[in-house]
């Protein structure tokens, strides 16, 4: 079996959903925003939970990132919400 580095393909999702990143590529997608965000979930709950394998305390810092990813995406889901049109690409 092929050992993963989920740190780097943290660092890599996270170094994508730079604000100005987003705005220049993406186009305030708001729905594409939110798929980053659950990928960006789904991989640092990965890392989390490999990380307390090896040392519990560093699974267990990263529960704020983790929280706070999901209070981004409450956030996301949230403007997407209220603004009807925030959802369409502006390019």
């Amino acid at each position: 079996m092929r050992a993963v580095n989920l740190g780097q393909k943290l660092a890599l999702v996270e170094e994508r959903w730079q604000p100005r990143t987003v705005a220049q590529f993406n186009g305030h997608d708001i729905m594409l925003a939110k798929y980053v965000i659950i990928a960006m979930i789904v991989i640092a709950a990965a890392a989390a939970l490999l990380f307390y394998r090896l040392r519990p305390v560093a699974g267990l810092l990263m529960v704020p990132y983790l929280c706070w990813l999901m209070f981004a995406t409450a956030l996301n889901t949230s403007i997407g919400t209220l603004n009807p049109g925030a959802g369409v690409s502006l390019l």
